[in-house]
């Protein structure tokens, strides 16, 4: 595990991955409450890593645009996401 890493950053990673999963079977609604966990688990600033929150907010835009057309909502996922991490990537 990374020395800069947070307590939670594994667990929430490994969360936002089976996020994406469910997003590809159009379980937009499961997602986003998924989704809702993994930022309850790092609600604490320490409990997790900018670029992990990141990427929960990303993968929150994602599913806000792509599956539900909330595209305002989406941007200010998208824009979070940015505020947290102006590195993060798209998914692949």
């Amino acid at each position: 595990m990374d020395a800069r890493a947070a307590p939670n950053d594994e667990e929430v990673e490994a969360l936002v991955q089976s996020v994406l999963e469910i997003y590809k079977e159009g379980k937009y609604k499961e997602a986003l409450d998924t989704l809702g966990l993994a930022k309850q688990a790092c609600a604490k600033k320490t409990a997790c890593s900018p670029k992990v929150r990141a990427k929960i907010y990303f993968a929150i835009g994602t599913v806000l645009a792509g599956g539900l057309g909330k595209q305002k909502d989406a941007k200010d996922a998208f824009a979070t996401a940015l505020k947290e991490d102006p590195t993060i990537t798209l998914f692949p």
